[in-house]
């Protein structure tokens, strides 16, 4: 088929404007695209730049805190030293005062029997320095690993002492806790809570062997506690029990830590006192005008604390852990709220609630010694020095300063 000369001409002027614009179509896809990943870039940038800001402002504050910590540390630091140094000042004056009221009593011929301290030169200290007074006992061998009981039990305080080494003085915190509506049951003295063998006379009277019957004469007490959701607490039978009793007439240590986790959820709080001192209190109190009781003589009651003690200081390791302490009464009637945390935590309470209780114990007033009395006093510290290797948990103790937690 022919075609004229201007159809020709037509078709090579339409193919001449179609290849510019497919042309410029294309590179102005590839601007748009160009732009779009650009755009993209931007933004992305921005971003990672945000999170660097912020991540260098966090930096910033938490070096700021850290900068506020390690000023606050050195401050403690510098407030532990002050006070390491305050309390080496205190214990330096503490020691000159003594030494000079022991001077002062020599001079005018009285004695003082604060504080005396029960040597116990044979005593393995080694072994024994893990031990201190005034603290709940946690670690053996001065305790036994604690077993939770099945149940949950009646809390039973029993303090363990003897006769003349604070039993009053601590009854005023049970009875002042009472007032203030801590619910107690106290057991002030009870010879058949204990099957001491009432039906002798005070003099053979001993803690029965069974451990059944100790249970069943307890058992009453116990059950009512738990009704009322109360603490016991054992305040006063002390080691011996009564005024003409022999050194058997005491509880039984050993027979209250097997109750323990079954009948009664067992605390103890041993009291000890300067040996001499209980003597002499325990003799004072029966005293009549006649002179001192047959059966209250200073001897006669020096083998029975000595007896006493070795019955408590064997029984001791045998106690669970976490549950016992060993009070120095000199330190309970001299800075009484510093024995607030062991009692708070033997008796699950808070610590304020000693507050006012602890608030009435006072240390007992000076007395001025006879000649004879000092020299009672004398033969009684040189038995209780050899006689203390007997005793070496308490008598390691009480020669420690004091401490509290």
């Amino acid at each position: 088929m022919a075609i004229s000369a201007s159809e020709m001409l037509l078709r090579v002027a339409t193919s001449r404007l179609t290849v510019p614009k497919m042309r410029f179509a294309a590179v102005l896809h590839g601007v748009v695209g160009l732009i779009i990943l650009l755009a993209c870039h931007m933004l992305v940038t921005t971003r990672i730049a945000g999170k660097i800001q912020y991540a260098r402002t966090q930096t910033a504050e938490l070096a700021r805190e850290l900068e506020s910590l390690n000023n606050q540390l050195e401050a403690l630091e510098g407030d532990t030293a002050k006070l390491q140094i305050r309390a080496a000042d205190v214990n330096k004056r503490i020691q000159e005062w003594s030494a000079q009221r022991k001077q002062r009593a020599h001079k005018h011929g009285h004695a003082s029997s604060q504080h005396i301290v029960v040597g116990a030169e044979n005593v393995h200290e080694v072994e024994l320095q893990g031990f201190q007074r005034n603290r709940v006992v946690m670690d053996g061998p001065y305790c036994t690993p604690m077993t939770a009981p099945k149940k949950p039990l009646p809390k039973f305080v029993f303090v363990a002492g003897v006769e003349g080494s604070g039993h009053h003085a601590l009854l005023s915190v049970w009875e002042k806790l009472k007032e203030d509506s801590v619910p107690l049951e106290l057991i002030v003295y009870d010879q058949v809570f204990h099957q001491l063998g009432v039906e002798n006379h005070a003099s053979y009277h001993y803690s029965r062997i069974s451990l059944e019957e100790r249970e069943a004469a307890m058992r009453p007490v116990f059950e009512h506690a738990a009704q009322r959701g109360a603490t016991v607490i054992d305040a006063q039978n002390s080691y011996p029990m009564g005024q003409f009793a022999g050194s058997l007439a005491h509880p039984d240590l050993l027979q209250l830590a097997k109750l323990d986790g079954k009948l009664f959820d067992l605390r103890v709080i041993v009291l000890y006192r300067n040996p001499t001192d209980a003597v002499l209190s325990a003799v004072r109190r029966f005293r009549s005008e006649d002179g001192p009781s047959k059966y209250k003589n200073s001897q006669f009651q020096a083998r029975m604390v000595a007896e006493s003690l070795v019955a408590i200081n064997n029984a001791l390791p045998h106690l669970s852990c976490g549950k016992w302490t060993m009070l120095q009464y000199e330190d309970f009637v001299h800075n009484p709220r510093l024995l607030a945390g062991p009692f708070a935590r033997l008796l699950g309470l808070p610590k304020s609630a000693f507050d006012s209780s602890l608030a009435n114990v006072h240390a007992p007033p000076k007395r001025t010694l006879t000649h004879a009395v000092q020299e009672e006093q004398r033969l009684l510290d040189e038995f209780f020095s050899r006689q203390a290797v007997l005793w070496p948990l308490l008598a390691s103790a009480a020669k420690q300063s004091t401490t509290a937690p």
